[in-house]
């Protein structure tokens, strides 16, 4: 049987490198083992999830949030994320038909070229971990997992000395859809031209489908809020925790994302001389997206999904005024969007 593990990799959790969002924290965890010292905005921005908003249109979605709405394509943002920072992709999807033995044979490749394994799922949700090592030939990963810690998805899972998760259930996972990993050699990451290009495409108003997308997002977020029938007067807590979950979410997707996309902004504007106001314009209109959301947090009493915040948020003023700061944070971005599609 064989064993192998790569030491020293970054631990991956929310709040890792100042993020929130799963798939470019773990992507910077991945680059800094391999010494690569690539910046969390463009790493957000590249794969264009840093643009994103989506809102299902038909209920409360906990999944709103999953950067893989970025596109309608589900793996496109992963692909164009590893892609757009130079590395050459390669992915095996388990709705695809790829099987266990497929799985544990990539990811038994890439730990032994030195490379760690991005995975969707292994421990708790479709969200992106770290897979670090393999024991027994694959059969049992270690990974670097932001649920590990979880009650309710930990079960099956040992912590190691070194805080990683270890767990032999991790196909018996549904959750677990997909591997990735970025290989070597690295190469010149996507140009800030095709970067702007292709937050516009993210950014305008659109549907998929099942989701509004980009300006619609918060269209349908705002009509959502503002419906008096989705927030009974005694309604069940579960309720209002499944309605904080999809706002806070939201909020937390601009809040990282223009966050990201501001830094980037910045570090751009001098590749772009005949562009400069519209650039700054962008990234000025980008920072009051993150101030809009900073009123709707303001409005809950802070950030935490707590059952204050969950009485806060049935209020119909609070829904009123957080409702007004939606719109705010749609025109933020509208004028983003237009000001980016002035520079390509």
């Amino acid at each position: 049987m064989k064993n192998n593990l790569l030491n020293g990799v970054p631990h991956v959790h929310y709040g890792a490198f100042g993020s929130c969002t799963p798939f470019p924290i773990c992507v910077k965890a991945c680059t800094d083992y391999m010494g690569e010292a690539i910046s969390l905005a463009d790493i957000s921005c590249l794969s264009g999830g840093a643009f994103r908003l989506a809102w299902n249109l038909a209920e409360w979605d906990g999944g709103n949030v999953d950067i893989m709405y970025t596109y309608d394509q589900p793996g496109e943002v992963f692909k164009r994320g590893i892609e757009g920072l130079g590395y050459t992709y390669a992915s095996l999807w388990r709705h695809e038909g790829a099987g266990k033995d497929a799985f544990k044979q990539f990811i038994a490749r890439a730990i032994d070229d030195g490379v760690p394994v991005i995975a969707l799922g292994v421990i708790g949700p479709p969200e992106a971990c770290v897979v670090v090592g393999y024991q027994n030939d694959g059969d049992t990963l270690v990974c670097s997992n932001f649920f590990q810690g979880h009650p309710e998805f930990s079960g099956a899972t040992r912590i190691d000395a070194d805080g990683y998760g270890v767990t032999d259930a991790w196909w018996e996972n549904e959750n677990t859809f997909a591997v990735m990993t970025m290989w070597r050699p690295r190469k010149l990451q996507m140009s800030a031209q095709a970067v702007l290009r292709q937050a516009i495409d993210v950014m305008r108003p659109h549907t998929d489908g099942m989701h509004a997308k980009g300006l619609s997002a918060f269209d349908a977020w705002h009509k959502a809020i503002l419906d008096d029938t989705q927030f009974p007067e005694h309604a069940v807590l579960p309720l209002l925790a499944e309605r904080l979950m999809c706002h806070g979410d939201a909020m937390d997707c601009l809040a990282d994302g223009r966050h990201r996309a501001a830094e980037y902004i910045a570090s751009i504007q001098a590749e772009f001389p005949a562009h400069e106001a519209a650039l700054e314009k962008a990234r000025a209109a980008f920072d009051r997206v993150c101030g809009a959301v900073r009123g709707m947090s303001a409005l809950l009493s802070g950030w935490q999904r707590d059952e204050r915040a969950m009485r806060a948020l049935v209020q119909k003023d609070v829904r009123v005024q957080t409702g007004a700061l939606i719109l705010e944070a749609r025109a933020a971005d509208e004028e983003a969007l237009e000001a980016l599609s002035g520079v390509v």
